[in-house]
């Protein structure tokens, strides 16, 4: 008998639980006086790297950066029926959860007449349990074989000279890359990611939804996402960034659509701050919801109007380079980009085929206020990723552009550390082969990252000599790229015209011919070196290279 009662209480009690579903609502205070937190003491609230990242763009540390007083927070937490969520220290707010409906005309007034308190909104309210699919996937199985490391996948990394940079050198290392996604399913044990497990780039993880360290629930859509980035199966698939460390959020509920989902956006966003990330990508936008007093307008999108808009901006005052897909509803009533791809300084990326044609689902600009959106577009249709079955399928949508585009930014400016986002961002632009023609489809279009390469390196006589030496001065090894057809060798003498090495190679047609040596001068002393381009016994060109000691 006592059993039958405990489950029948135990019954009762999911049956009335799923009837009265939790309710959110979005609290912002008024000030954040007598905080505890101050701006001349920042490493109590931003990671070293984020320190180091505000100072080398010369980023003033302000009032956005303090956290939420936890005076107030300690306040509504200790309301009845009050569940904190999370906070944000730029919209100095917090979402709070009523454990049931029952509290709604008791707590909210109390709430609300709190002295610190400005606003109460509601971001979700009860509604039937129903699954919203908010990203379509058009996928096919992959049989197909391309005769380099990239295999299928060449083609959305190469449209870019995406692989140029990967020859020499620049794959993203040392690069904090942040993914706001759903759920990343098989990341823990798929093959696709096993280099980055056995590196240890995976750094960081974190479900703001649930709040709890691990993304692994929701889904598989953040898995693909991030397979086009750091995937490494040689023949099958390489990412666009396959050495950068990453840092996984999740911040969309794949079982609703509510406004709650742009306040989790915002949460990642300052965590990703407060850590030192420097590139996010974002495959998410938000347009509509269940709840339609919600519902964004077209107006809306103008840069300023969302608060994840606002965030991504905010992000971007940050120094983060925040990169985020345009949308999905080119072809339907919607037409236009959603939200925080309409914010002004972030890169919006929109679809294309590998062969360079746009994808009618993609979304168009421009924003409402006239800014060009999408910035720039990627490959999104039928773009490779690694599914759950330790092989690849292909996949249509901008979450798929984002990542591309993403990836080889943190491959560019690995080689620039120097520059600002804004600066990594119109390099992007300045490259993309509509840069004088922008229009709704296609934004500033396809960008050339190489392109981009050569024109924060000065190295523009590349297109003449058909010549790249990086880095230089160089510590240990030295990346040589060549794309004359006219070498076939080189020479390295020291200052005494001692030869100190020598190498012949062939360069076919357009294709360029990379060299990387390190072993090979592991022997040399730092010091200045004199680096011969032949053709057989002619000198076609001299260049001076320095090297340091470590």
């Amino acid at each position: 008998m006592r059993i039958l009662i405990f489950i029948g209480f135990v019954f009762v009690s999911c049956c009335s639980y799923s009837q009265t579903a939790p309710l959110k609502y979005w609290v912002q205070f008024t000030d954040k006086d007598n905080s505890p937190y101050s701006i001349s003491n920042p490493s109590e609230y931003l990671s070293e790297s984020a320190i180091s990242l505000r100072m080398k763009n010369g980023i003033a540390i302000d009032q956005t950066d303090l956290p939420v007083n936890p005076f107030y927070i300690e306040a509504l937490s200790s309301l009845e029926g009050v569940l904190i969520k999370h906070s944000s220290k730029w919209f100095n707010a917090v979402t709070i959860q009523l454990v049931d409906s029952s509290y709604l005309e008791t707590v909210l007034p109390l709430i609300s007449a709190l002295d610190n308190v400005w606003q109460v909104k509601s971001v979700q309210t009860v509604i039937d349990e129903k699954l919203v699919i908010k990203h379509t996937v058009t996928e096919k199985s992959s049989s197909e074989s391309i005769s380099t490391i990239y295999g299928p996948s060449y083609a959305q990394i190469a449209i870019h000279n995406g692989h140029l940079l990967h020859e020499i050198g620049l794959r993203g290392n040392g690069i904090k890359v942040g993914v706001f996604d759903s759920g990343f399913s098989g990341v823990n044990y798929l093959g696709a990611f096993s280099k980055l497990r056995d590196e240890d780039r995976l750094k960081f993880q974190y479900d703001v939804v649930d709040d709890d360290n691990s993304v692994l629930n929701g889904g598989n859509h953040g898995k693909s996402v991030l397979s086009i980035m750091t995937a490494f199966m040689p023949d099958s698939i390489i990412g666009s960034a396959p050495e950068a460390d990453y840092y996984l959020f999740r911040t969309e509920d794949g079982s609703s659509e509510h406004v709650t989902e742009e306040d989790n956006w915002v949460r990642a966003a300052e965590m990703a701050d407060s850590i030192g990330i420097q590139v996010v990508n974002s495959s998410l936008g938000y347009t509509t919801f269940e709840l339609e007093e919600n519902n964004h307008s077209y107006e809306d999108m103008d840069g300023n109007t969302t608060r994840i808009s606002q965030a991504a901006d905010i992000a971007a005052s940050k120094g983060m380079l925040i990169v985020n897909s345009a949308g999905n509803s080119g072809d339907d009533s919607w037409y236009y980009i959603g939200a925080p791809a309409d914010a002004d300084s972030i890169l919006a990326v929109g679809a294309v085929s590998d062969k360079g044609e746009y994808a009618w689902f993609s979304s168009r600009g421009p924003s409402f206020d006239g800014d060009v959106k999408p910035n720039v577009c990627g490959v999104g249709y039928q773009t490779v990723y690694a599914d759950l079955t330790e092989g690849i399928k292909r996949g249509n949508g901008t979450s798929f552009s984002s990542p591309v585009i993403a990836g080889l930014a943190a491959c560019l400016w690995q080689a620039f550390p120097e520059k600002s986002n804004m600066e990594i961002i119109r390099a992007i632009e300045s490259s993309s082969h509509l840069i004088n023609a922008p229009n709704d489809s296609l934004g500033y279009g396809i960008p050339d990252f190489f392109k981009a390469y050569e024109s924060l390196s000065d190295h523009k006589n590349f297109s003449d000599s058909g010549i790249l030496i990086y880095p230089n001065p160089f510590y240990e090894c030295l990346t040589i790229l060549v794309g004359n057809s006219e070498v076939n060798g080189l020479k390295l003498y020291d200052t005494s015209a001692k030869l100190v090495y020598e190498t012949s190679w062939l360069v076919i047609g357009d294709n360029a011919a990379a060299l990387a040596l390190s072993d090979e001068l592991a022997h040399l002393s730092p010091g200045t070196y004199y680096l011969n381009f032949l053709n057989d016994s002619s000198i076609l060109k001299s260049e001076k290279i320095i090297k340091l000691s470590n």
